[in-house]
């Protein structure tokens, strides 16, 4: 059960990065440097 809620964070996480870079793009910022630290806050232990 942990392990399937600990996925399911992950994917919004990454689709909530995915989504501010297409946001980026749309309006021609670069978003890059947001997405490295951003795409998995929690998995830094």
């Amino acid at each position: 059960m942990d392990k399937k809620d600990e996925e399911s964070d992950e994917d919004e996480a990454f689709l909530h990065s995915s989504m501010e870079i297409l946001d980026g793009i749309y309006r021609g910022d670069e978003v890059r440097h947001n997405t490295n630290l951003s795409k998995f806050p929690n998995c830094k232990e």
